[in-house]
């Protein structure tokens, strides 16, 4: 019998750092300028600078459930590169976890965080430092400052004050932590690195080598990393001090080398250290360079700048809020947004490192149509439709898009066929590029799981799209079967022999919606092709009124085993789901002008009256039945524990659809109430049952705080009295960031391109009057001043001067105007233009 060996912790190592709080009197001398206090009970909890840089104080931090983290990425790109570097900070002092160059799955260096609360001490990278003969551990800040491309600790003690910094480079794989005493006294420092070198730590070797005053990473020949990257190395360099490479054993009595998978560097005093991280992909590129905190930042500042395509609203002192929000909230939904679109991964999802084909068509390509980002959407559009499948013409659900191409999604949802073109006619609408169905792209082959060596046009791409739209009707009619599912993935039915009899009411509406702006497209270009695609969303109109809303409420779906017995589920005639009221098919009726404006006045009142809550527009009326995670009409809906995300129906993608919504119809109080609702900035002012979360990060659902699915079908009515608590949900990785700054630039603010035309068509209330935007046009810059006007249609002046324009069309409303493009250009200039917009408030 082998006997256990006693591990025990080393004397030296001590507690954690104890940290005290910042003053008032500190907090002004370091943040003079502050924007967007948050304040419970006269205690400051935390704010933004005028630099937009975040600041949370610990204060704060002690009452969230969901801990401060910040994903930091390098290069300024606006197209995926596998040489972008990113990791992961978090307040409670994980410097840096996920550490990775390229793929955020395949290819860590570092461990990620394993639970919200710190309890687990070896994960990522920690700092100790010395103090009377003992290590102590830095964990809890005084406050932490989170910048676009950088993070900073304040670690104040009763005796000094320890500074550590994470920085990202925006030309080089680099990542800099640095670590100081503002008192500029030396102590002695532990760096511990948890190294994983694969996709999850403790399953291979970690292969290291010290040479050149630096330690080089390599992956195990058993890693996909290696096999597909065989040279992909990292470096860590530490500067500012000498500084030895030890193991485990430095930490703990009786432990097994390795046991931890630890590596770290034990520093001799010093006031100040960098420990500087590059990752290369051919094992060859490490330049000896320190970075500049303050080139580094003004670098990407820039970046945030010219891709935001400098927008910025301004406004009167009454507007001074909004106006803040709104800017604070482009600044850091850019950077959401270009995390999900480059380094795919999230806080909580830290398993990415792929593109949804559903998600990539809305977020960052609607982000970078809305900004006028053309070049970088046409590469997405071209990425996208290289990972079709050449045997059928259908995408998978998730793929990735770097060196793993292979791995993917082997089914997708009845929906995901449509975005892709979806997409496409966007662009076409914008730019007027027909030259893009010409270009030449490859596909994927499932079966060899490779892009293929030949190449069609993305012409013949959509012909093939198509085609499998047309094969994938119910019976004889022109309605989309629903194959694996839609948007709202929990509702697959248990039963699996009605996938192929049903329909989503949402997927035609959405069908319809495109094959109509693509059809408008061809036309434009005097493409024949366009009255076949026109013809083809004429009779997905016809059916739809035939089978989907022949009546007063339009379904969530239909069963249709045969034309003649049509059922309705989700829906006041529905006796099995218990469920009378979908939102997506009726937001999307709206956006797609499916509805008539009598349905489209019906169906908001349905919403306002069953399915608009306090924090925000609900997916159905009431969630499904739970009987301990047994199915008897859905799958997920009814097997899952846990009361959040679409199980607990306030799924903020949702609701910024429902904001595209109000947009269309012209409801100008629930698009700017709905905006706010849903923004993180001092929520609790506009929903007074919010729960505190992190304030510069999108939150991707609104999670009513119940114990168990049990309480919360039995007390769903508290939802809707806002007489529960509702914390936010999974941070980051969504489409959502991209998808919330369109509705803003495109659909409240009414700036929009079609055709390389300027559309002015804003939805605002009385109160706006005064509002004014900065915004760029065929580089030009303008400000834009809106005018509150008691007149029932839009006008416009440049420059004080009239210029022509057309009435652009919507069957619900009057809409804005379409300045020709020929005759604008003349009234403007390269240097300051002013356009002053009288709007109408619409009912």
């Amino acid at each position: 019998m082998t006997e256990k060996k006693s591990v025990s912790k080393k004397n030296y190592l001590g507690q954690p750092l104890q940290t005290v709080s910042i003053q008032k009197d500190e907090i002004e001398e370091l943040y003079p300028k502050r924007v967007q206090e948050e304040v419970v009970d006269e205690t400051l909890l935390s704010f933004f600078t005028d630099k937009n840089a975040h600041v949370a104080l610990k204060e704060k931090e002690y009452l969230l459930e969901r801990p401060h983290g910040h994903i930091l990425f390098t290069h300024n790109k606006t197209v995926p590169d596998e040489s972008i570097m990113s990791t992961t900070s978090w307040i409670y002092g994980i410097f840096n976890a996920q550490l990775v160059l390229g793929n955020t799955d395949m290819n860590k260096a570092l461990s990620n965080a394993r639970n919200p609360i710190n309890y687990f001490k070896t994960s990522g990278q920690r700092v100790y430092v010395k103090l009377e003969n003992s290590y102590h551990l830095l964990t809890m800040p005084s406050l932490m400052e989170i910048g676009a491309n950088y993070v900073k600790w304040l670690y104040k003690t009763e005796e000094e004050t320890f500074i550590v910094t994470n920085l990202s480079s925006a030309t080089t794989s680099t990542i800099q932590l640095s670590v100081e005493s503002k008192s500029g006294k030396s102590y002695e420092y532990l760096v511990t690195n948890q190294l994983t070198m694969n996709s999850r730590e403790y399953k291979v070797p970690v292969w290291y080598e010290e040479r050149d005053q630096a330690v080089y990473f390599a992956f195990d020949e058993q890693t996909a990393a290696h096999q597909k990257l065989p040279d992909l190395t990292y470096r860590f360099k530490l500067e500012g001090a000498t500084s030895t490479v030890v193991g485990e054993d430095f930490i703990l009595d009786g432990i097994d080398e390795g046991t931890a998978m630890l590596l770290n560097f034990k520093i001799n005093a010093t006031d100040g250290f960098q420990l500087i991280m590059q990752g290369s992909l051919d094992g060859k590129q490490f330049d000896d360079i320190k970075l500049s905190f303050t080139q580094e930042v003004e670098a990407f500042s820039a970046y945030f700048d010219k891709l935001s395509n400098g927008f910025k609203v301004n406004g009167p002192k009454q507007l001074t809020g909004i106006s803040q929000k709104m800017n604070l909230t482009t600044w850091w939904y850019t950077h959401n947004m270009l995390v999900h679109y480059l380094v795919p991964h999230g806080l909580e999802q830290f398993g990415g490192a792929a593109w949804g084909t559903r998600d990539v068509s809305q977020g960052p390509a609607e982000y970078l149509m809305a900004m006028q980002q053309y070049e970088s959407t046409k590469e997405i559009i071209k990425k996208v439709y290289t990972h079709q499948h050449v045997q059928d013409g259908n995408w998978p659900q998730w793929f990735m898009f770097d060196s793993y191409t292979q791995v993917q999604a082997d089914e997708s949802h009845g929906d995901v066929i449509v975005w892709p073109l979806k997409m496409l006619a966007d662009y076409i609408e914008s730019t007027g590029d027909f030259d893009i169905l010409e270009a030449s792209v490859p596909y994927f082959d499932k079966v060899t799981k490779e892009i293929t060596q030949e190449s069609e046009t993305i012409r013949n791409h959509v012909t093939k799209q198509l085609n499998y739209i047309q094969h994938h009707f119910l019976g004889n009619t022109f309605l989309s079967s629903y194959g694996d599912g839609d948007w709202d993935d929990t509702l697959q039915p248990h039963n699996q022999s009605l996938k192929k009899d049903m329909a989503s009411s949402w997927t035609i509406a959405l069908t319809y919606q495109t094959l109509q702006k693509f059809a408008k497209g061809l036309k434009n270009n005097q493409d024949g092709w366009s009255d076949e695609v026109r013809k083809l969303s004429e009779n997905i109109a016809a059916d739809f009124r035939k089978y989907v809303s022949s009546n007063e409420v339009v379904p969530g779906f239909i069963y249709m085993p045969s034309e003649d017995e049509i059922v309705k589920m989700i829906h006041p005639e529905d006796t099995t789901t218990g469920i009378q009221y979908r939102l997506l098919p009726m937001i999307r009726g709206m956006i797609s002008e499916l509805f008539t404006k009598e349905q489209v006045d019906k169906h908001y009142e349905i919403i306002q009256k069953h399915l608009n809550t306090p924090d925000g527009v609900r997916l159905m009326n009431q969630p499904a039945t739970y009987r301990g995670g047994v199915s008897h009409q859905f799958k997920r809906a009814e097997q899952a524990a846990n009361f959040g995300r679409e199980i607990g129906l306030m799924y903020v993608h949702a609701h910024i659809r429902y904001i595209e919504a109000m947009a269309k119809i012209g409801k100008p109080n629930e698009i700017w109430k709905g905006l706010e609702t849903i923004n993180p900035i001092n929520i609790q002012q506009v929903v007074e049952n919010a729960e505190l979360r992190q304030s510069n990060t999108y939150f991707s659902s609104s999670d009513a705080d119940f114990s168990n699915r049990y309480e919360a079908q039995e007390q769903f009515d508290l939802v809707k009295k806002g007489e529960v608590r509702v914390k936010g949900g999974w941070r980051i990785y969504s489409s959502g960031p991209g998808i919330y700054m369109n509705q803003l630039v495109s659909n409240a603010l009414g700036i929009r391109i079609q055709d390389k035309n300027l559309v002015l068509d804003p939805v605002l209330t009385k109160e706006m009057d005064g509002l004014t935007v900065e915004y760029y046009y065929d580089d030009k810059p303008l400000i834009i001043n809106y005018h509150y006007n008691e007149q029932s249609q839009l006008n416009v002046r440049v420059n004080n001067q009239e210029v022509s324009y057309k009435m652009i069309e919507n069957p619900y409303r009057n809409a804005g105007v379409r300045l020709d493009d020929s005759d604008l250009i003349n009234h403007l200039n390269q240097e300051s233009n002013i356009i002053d917009v009288y709007y109408p408030v619409y009912s």
